[in-house]
């Protein structure tokens, strides 16, 4: 989906333009550690270090992709299909 964005972009946008390349919905960083740890094939003990959260981070972010669906773009894959693909490139290169 991210290539496809910039291809968009590169054949179809304006020169000096910003674009964001998002989905248009947030995955904060629990849901992705949950996501993971369902996906994964052995137990995997989660712990939080209470030093490095920091409570001005923001939660969740959410692009605004209105100008990159104007140039015709469309998520296709996906946040799940991404994560289950590096996982499975980890798995076959550790």
């Amino acid at each position: 989906d991210g290539i496809d964005a910039l291809l968009a972009i590169a054949a179809k946008g304006s020169a000096g333009e910003a674009y964001n390349i998002s989905a248009g919905r947030g995955w904060n960083l629990k849901d992705v550690l949950s996501f993971m740890t369902a996906q994964a094939r052995k137990p995997i003990t989660v712990t939080v270090d209470p030093a490095r959260v920091r409570p001005v981070d923001e939660r969740v972010k959410v692009g605004d992709n209105a100008k990159l669906k104007s140039l015709g773009w469309t998520e296709r894959r996906g946040v799940e299909l991404a994560l289950r693909e590096i996982l499975d490139y980890w798995r076959e290169n550790s």
